[in-house]
C-alpha cells in the first residue's frame, strides 16, 4: 500500500525457492514503483539456523540493500526479520507470508528468532515489518498437509481468547478442508490473525498465554531428525497442555474433547509421535528457560474455551519438576486411550 511504503533504491527480495518464479514476478512488479534496484536471492527451506542466516547475511554485505523483502513461510517471515533487524543496525523490511501459519502466525507481532543450541527461537529480536502483505491465492498451491497445518494456531488462539469464534471454527471444517466459500475463508484466516496480533502487542504478562502449547511443541520439533511442521507440533502441544489440565482439575475434560475432536477434524494430529522419547523431549523441554523457575515448570492451562487459568502471579501455572513429567506421561496415556472415542 502506497501510504506504508516509502521509496528504497536498493531492494534485495529473498523467497522460498520452492515458490512458482510467476508468483515472484509479481510481486517484483508490484515492487518496480517503489524500488530502483530489486535484486532477488532463492533461499533453499532449512532449519531456522544461524548458518541458514549467515548465508542471507553474506547476500545483504555483497548487495547492501536498503530493504529487505521476504516470500515464504514463516521460516522466511523469522530469518528475513532477524537479518533485517541485525543488518547495519536495523533496516526495514516487508514480508509476503506465503502459507496459513505465516499469515496468522509468524509475520505477526514483530518476532524475528533463529533456532540455536536445539532450543527453538531461542536467539532473536522484536523488528516489525514495515507492511505485511497477504497474497491469498497462494493458499490454493499448498499442499493439504501444510494449508491445514497452520489452523492449530488458529485453534489456540480461539481456545485462548474467543469462544465465538472457536464455535465458528466448529462450523466451517468443511470450507477450510476444501477451500470452499472463499470470502468466508478469508475472514476465517484474517479472524485467526486479528487474535494473534491483538495479543501479541499486549502486555507480556498477557501475551505468555500465546505459549499455549509451544513448549511442548518447540520440544517435539527439536527433537525429531526430520522436518516437524511447526503446526503439526503446536497441535499435539496443546492437546498434551489441555489434557494437563484436565488431569490436574482446572479445565473441564468436555471442553478439552472439543478442542481435541475439532483438531482431528481439521486432519491435525494430537499424539506423541511413536518415534520420540518422553524423557528426551522433557529435557529438550527443560532448555526452554523461560517456562523454569525454582524447581518448577510453568504451563499455560485453559480453564475454559476463551479463558486462560489465572494465578495470583499471572497466567503461568508451575508445577514441581518430577510432578511436571510424570503429568505430561499421565496426559499421553489419556490422549491414547481417548482418541478413538473422541473422533
Amino acid at each position: 500500500p502506497k501510504n506504508t511504503m516509502n521509496y528504497y533504491s536498493r531492494t534485495l527480495l529473498i523467497y522460498d525457492e520452492v515458490l512458482p518464479y510467476q508468483l515472484i514476478t509479481k510481486i517484483k512488479t508490484l515492487l518496480t514503483p517503489f524500488s530502483k534496484n530489486i535484486e532477488t536471492y532463492p533461499f533453499k527451506y532449512g532449519p531456522k539456523s544461524l548458518n541458514s542466516l549467515s548465508k542471507i547475511w553474506g547476500k545483504m554485505v555483497d548487495f547492501v540493500p536498503d530493504v529487505l523483502v521476504g516470500v515464504g513461510g514463516g521460516t522466511v517471515s523469522d530469518l528475513v526479520g532477524f537479518a533485517a533487524s541485525t543488518y547495519q543496525r536495523g533496516i526495514p523490511d516487508i514480508l509476503f507470508p506465503t502459507t496459513t501459519l505465516g499469515i496468522v502466525d509468524a509475520s505477526l507481532g514483530g518476532k524475528t528468532a533463529i533456532d540455536f543450541h536445539h532450543v527453538k527461537n531461542s536467539i532473536g529480536t522484536m523488528h516489525y515489518p514495515l507492511t505485511v502483505i497477504n497474497i491469498l491465492e497462494t493458499m490454493k498451491t499448498l499442499p493439504k498437509e501444510e494449508f491445514v497445518s497452520g489452523f492449530s494456531e488458529a485453534v489456540k488462539g480461539a481456545v485462548l481468547f474467543d469462544k465465538h469464534y472457536f464455535k465458528e471454527l466448529e462450523n466451517n471444517v468443511q470450507n477450510i478442508l476444501t477451500l470452499d466459500n472463499s470470502d468466508k475463508l478469508c475472514k476465517i484466516i484474517a479472524q485467526a490473525a486479528k487474535l494473534k496480533m491483538l495479543n501479541a502487542e499486549a502486555p507480556s504478562e498477557h501475551k505468555i498465554k500465546l505459549l499455549y502449547g509451544h513448549a511442548i511443541g518447540h520440544a517435539i520439533e527439536v527433537s525429531s531428525n526430520k522436518r516437524f511442521r511447526h503446526g503439526d507440533a503446536v497441535s499435539i502441544g496443546i492437546t498434551i497442555e489441555g489434557a494437563m489440565a484436565c488431569l490436574v482439575k482446572y479445565w473441564d475434560i468436555k471442553e478439552w474433547r472439543r478442542q481435541t475432536k475439532l483438531l482431528l477434524n481439521l486432519s491435525l494430529p494430537i499424539k506423541f509421535p511413536d518415534t520420540l522419547n518422553v524423557n528426551n523431549v522433557f529435557n529438550r523441554m527443560s532448555l526452554y528457560k523461560k517456562l523454569v523457575r525454582d524447581g518448577t515448570y510453568g504451563f499455560i492451562f485453559p480453564s475454559g474455551i476463551g479463558s486462560v487459568v489465572k494465578q495470583h502471579n499471572g497466567y503461568i501455572t508451575y508445577i514441581p519438576i518430577p510432578q511436571a513429567k510424570k503429568l505430561l506421561e499421565q496426559a499421553i496415556t489419556l490422549i491414547n486411550s481417548e482418541s478413538l472415542l473422541i473422533h
